[in-house]
């Protein structure tokens, strides 16, 4: 879910349609489409213009690729299985992971891998 309709490479506008929040109001979704980042592609992604922040699930971001997620109490990674390529890092925040945009943050390397290194031998 994004409230940013420039995020998307098309819409498909939708009305007279709401999502539930976890405060239990209602809020009107505009449309649906597909996000694509240079390194993630997220279709069927609803365009909800009052929403605050972008929701992404985990089921939704693995179902779009073959991807590893994991996570910590602090922060996540995400990589891509095809290439290897770790594509994506960041924190957690309020309880929530954030997902700003892919990028490696190059303080968290030392302990993704130190992480990588114990998943291999698990």
């Amino acid at each position: 879910m994004s409230p940013d309709s420039s995020s998307f490479t098309s819409v498909s506008p939708l009305s007279s349609i709401s999502v539930m929040t976890a405060n239990g109001t209602f809020m009107p979704l505009a449309g649906v489409g597909s996000v694509v980042t240079p390194h993630l592609s997220l279709p069927n992604v609803y365009l909800i213009p009052k929403l605050k922040l972008n929701l992404a699930s985990v089921s939704q971001i693995c179902d779009s690729g073959d991807y590893l997620v994991m996570f910590s109490g602090s922060f996540y990674c995400l990589q891509d299985l095809q290439s290897q390529k770790l594509i994506g890092t960041d924190r957690r925040e309020n309880g929530l992971y954030i997902l700003d945009e892919l990028k490696v943050h190059m303080l968290l390397l030392p302990l993704l891998l130190l992480l990588l290194i114990c998943l291999l031998f698990v």
